[in-house]
């Protein structure tokens, strides 16, 4: 599968804290695919999954990892 930058699209972000600390945050990505996700932080070791949307279409463009 090839890998790109996510342009102008929306990345969903589920954290997982070693505690059972879950944040669920959403951003948008620049032109560049750059996003910025403010006031995460975890005292350990934290799991991350995502998932990026092209908003001009209605199916996710990256699953879930």
């Amino acid at each position: 599968m090839a890998r790109f930058p996510l342009q102008s699209g929306k990345i969903d972000l589920i954290l997982g804290g070693e505690d059972s600390t879950h944040i669920m945050s959403e951003a948008r990505t620049d032109p560049q695919g750059r996003f910025v996700v403010d006031k995460i932080g975890f005292k350990k070791l934290a799991t991350v999954y995502y998932q990026g949307t092209n908003i001009n279409r209605s199916e996710p463009s990256y699953p879930f990892h």
